[in-house]
């Protein structure tokens, strides 16, 4: 779950509580703020392009012998990575990590504060695509 820890470390909240002249800066400017908002999908992509290499690497250690065996093989990793670290963890740790203190409280409303979490995610998938 790398992607959950690098969205949880960097993320805009974490940012700004890290630091009071972020803090600052952040409540200053529009545009500062919005400088902010692009940190954690710009270290996401940054991984990302980290990762088909390494697939690469890992099918030819693994003893294919096709070239095109080995980037079918990275290719799939690299499909499942996204699909499953990316969307679904992100999607669920975003929404999780924000209201997990609101829902301790009211384990009842538990759907509707998830609900209600969940749209804010999207300037990261806008961000991210």
């Amino acid at each position: 779950f790398p992607i959950a820890l690098v969205a949880m470390l960097v993320s805009e909240t974490a940012l700004i509580s890290s630091s009071t002249r972020l803090e600052q800066l952040h409540h200053a400017s529009a545009f500062f703020s919005s400088a902010i908002a692009t940190v954690q999908p710009l270290c996401i992509v940054s991984i990302q392009q980290l990762l088909p290499p390494l697939f690469v690497l890992i099918g030819e250690a693994e003893g294919r012998i096709s070239f095109s065996e080995v980037q079918m093989t990275a290719f799939s990793r690299y499909f499942l990575f996204q699909v499953l670290n990316v969307f679904l963890v992100t999607t669920i740790s975003g929404t999780v990590f924000q209201t997990v203190a609101a829902i301790v409280e009211r384990p009842e409303a538990m759907l509707i504060m998830l609900g209600k979490s969940l749209p804010r995610l999207s300037s990261f998938f806008s961000s991210h695509l």
